[in-house]
């Protein structure tokens, strides 16, 4: 066992096993949900006819595909 101390702080290093220590406990949280708001009946009857998916647009330069 060797014990350093310098001013008020000290330093204990000793080769036998240490004294009853508790192991660290993890939790796993689970990612909060976001909820999305609710649409009137009214609201989301005249949104409809505007969301109209837009024309394919053509692609431009150097595609790279995932190998997965």
């Amino acid at each position: 066992e060797l014990e350093i101390s310098e001013g008020e702080e000290s330093v204990r290093i000793s080769r036998a096993a240490p004294a009853a220590s508790f192991p660290m406990m993890q939790q796993a949280y689970a990612a909060p949900v976001m909820q999305q708001p609710a649409l009137s009946n009214a609201v989301a009857q005249t949104a409809t006819p505007s969301m109209e998916a837009p024309a394919a647009a053509e692609i431009s330069g150097h595609i790279v595909r995932s190998p997965m």
